[in-house]
């Protein structure tokens, strides 16, 4: 069973993608849960259930930034440290990041209360849209990090794995409600 924050790694059959019906082995047409993978019979691919889950982005911005338009930094928060996808080593970070980013969320407890309380204990309050709209992700305010040169950052988290458009909505409907 995994633990609370695990990392799962998705691999997709090389027959095609994962059928929206939880079906993850055109070839041999087994399904998993949550909590199972299993190996396919015909081409010995482990094949690992898609989760929910989510990821969290960051992004930094300075007086400078500001002024041109953009952020002086950003990319994905994995396992506490910022994984850049600016400078030299953007496309490395960037593919690094698919595979490392999801963070799936135990199947012990229910995703949607938990997400709403990780959400409300760590200031995602910004919604990305509104009204609600599939896909939505949820901000933190700008803080600032360095008083001296005015940089702010805010963290993002965005959803990842098989929700539902109603449990999308739950989420969304606990967050602007404050």
């Amino acid at each position: 069973m995994r633990r609370p924050g695990q990392r799962i790694r998705q691999r997709r059959h090389p027959s095609g993608a994962i059928a929206p019906d939880g079906t993850l082995c055109e070839v041999c047409g087994s399904t998993a849960g949550a909590e199972t993978a299993h190996e396919c019979p015909t081409c010995g691919v482990w094949l690992i259930a898609v989760p929910r889950g989510y990821a969290v982005t960051y992004e930094t911005i300075t007086y400078e930034s500001a002024e041109d338009g953009d952020t002086s930094d950003d990319g994905y928060v994995i396992d506490g440290f910022d994984c850049s996808f600016v400078g030299e080593h953007r496309d490395a970070n960037i593919a690094y990041a698919r595979e490392h980013a999801f963070i799936a969320i135990d199947a012990d407890e229910d995703p949607v209360a938990w997400l709403i309380r990780m959400l409300r204990n760590n200031g995602h309050s910004n919604p990305s849209a509104a009204p609600w709209s599939p896909g939505c992700w949820y901000s933190q305010e700008h803080y600032v990090i360095d008083y001296a040169t005015g940089e702010q950052r805010s963290e993002s988290v965005h959803l990842h794995g098989e929700w539902t458009d109603d449990e999308q909505r739950a989420i969304y409907a606990a967050v602007v409600r404050r």
